[in-house]
């Protein structure tokens, strides 16, 4: 959601031209068609058609979170001329059922019959009448209160709104429901090949357990995925292998984490100027 980047943005230089934007169905963007599968490369051209739209500068960065870190990656892989350099945060690797198989259960739950309830709990207002009991003050991300302090009070209750409405979860579970569709397509795609390709992988230290996993045997699986991402990806000798982890993070990276996260832009810049 663009609120948790609000912070972030703020903190950022002004000579950066800087675009922060939910996916089509997240928060106050509109639903795609549900002929249009939610896939990352998909989600590719939506967002190509958005930069264009607003005729932005390219080449860019791209920063992507969780599933946005795979559209990051199919973006550098479609049209590498446009792409700088990117930054992953808590990124989905490309073959996460390969490395962690219980996530394809447990993404199926959710795209499945379990998420077919829930939307329909929520267009009829059982999200709002939770809301009310404080179920989404919280973002999801559920980062450290000092963190979370930072984001204005309105960020907050305008967030927990969105994270009630039946099109925002809807559009989550169908990327979840389509994830088979988005791996399949990074097996078969063209790797990414761009000579001196900066990218710095940003991973939480603690997870929450997933269905037949404790949280204890998940955070190691994970950070495995980042370092593989972190090794295989980057083609910068600077930045070779970089992976940093945030110890007192709990399950994704919250953007409003400036003092982890804007060091990190920083060295992905530097490493661009250096060819």
């Amino acid at each position: 959601m663009l609120l948790h980047y609000e912070y972030l943005a703020k903190q950022m230089d002004d000579k950066y031209n800087l675009l922060v934007y939910d996916r089509a169905g997240h928060a106050w963007s509109q639903k795609s068609p549900a002929s249009v599968p939610r896939t990352a490369d998909t989600t590719v051209y939506e967002l190509r058609g958005l930069i264009d739209a607003l005729k932005l500068p390219k080449p860019f960065f791209i920063l992507g979170m969780s599933f946005g870190g795979l559209v990051a990656q199919a973006y550098a892989s479609l049209f590498p001329n446009e792409v700088k350099g990117i930054i992953l945060l808590d990124c989905t690797h490309p073959q996460l059922f390969e490395k962690i198989p219980q996530f394809e259960g447990m993404l199926a739950s959710m795209g499945g019959k379990f998420g077919t309830v829930l939307v329909t709990f929520m267009t009829f207002g059982f999200g709002r009448m939770l809301n009310l009991f404080g179920a989404f003050t919280k973002n999801n991300t559920d980062p450290p209160a000092e963190a979370n302090k930072r984001l204005p009070e309105i960020s907050h209750r305008e967030g927990a709104k969105a994270a009630a409405w039946a099109s925002h979860l809807s559009s989550m579970f169908r990327e979840a429901r389509d994830m088979p569709q988005t791996l399949k397509w990074f097996k078969t795609s063209r790797p990414i090949d761009i000579p001196y390709f900066p990218v710095v992988v940003v991973s939480s230290g603690k997870h929450r357990p997933i269905q037949g996993l404790t949280a204890e045997e998940v955070g190691p699986l994970w950070l495995e995925t980042q370092k593989d991402m972190a090794t295989k990806l980057n083609k910068h000798p600077s930045l070779v292998g970089t992976n940093i982890v945030v110890d007192d993070e709990v399950d994704h990276i919250s953007c409003v984490c400036s003092n982890q996260i804007l060091p990190s832009i920083q060295k992905l810049v530097k490493a661009a100027s250096m060819k």
